[in-house]
């Protein structure tokens, strides 16, 4: 599938969703507003799990989700938001076994 009503990007090494949405969209906390090719929303885990080659969708130019900014990462450094996702991810991928 492809990104109809937004533009797509592919995966690199290193990537996030919060580094994509930081350089992309001018905010990391925007991350959530990324969609898989299908239209849905990534969920905490496959956010974590990225793949390098794999499409996302981005919203087009101008698009902005109203938020304020007053969220979790917005209180918190970048790389503090990361360590933690990771630390989430882990314990997610942790428990799955």
């Amino acid at each position: 599938m492809s990104c109809k009503l937004r533009s797509s990007y592919t995966i690199k090494a290193g990537d996030t969703l919060y580094l994509i949405a930081q350089r992309e969209l001018g905010n990391g906390d925007r991350w959530h507003e990324i969609m898989k090719p299908n239209g849905s929303p990534f969920t905490e885990a496959e956010s974590g799990n990225l793949q390098v080659g794999q499409q996302i969708c981005l919203p087009k130019n101008g698009s902005t989700s109203g938020s304020s900014g007053e969220g979790f990462a917005s209180i918190v450094s970048r790389e503090s938001y990361e360590a933690i996702s990771r630390i989430v991810t882990d314990c997610i991928a942790t428990r799955a076994l």
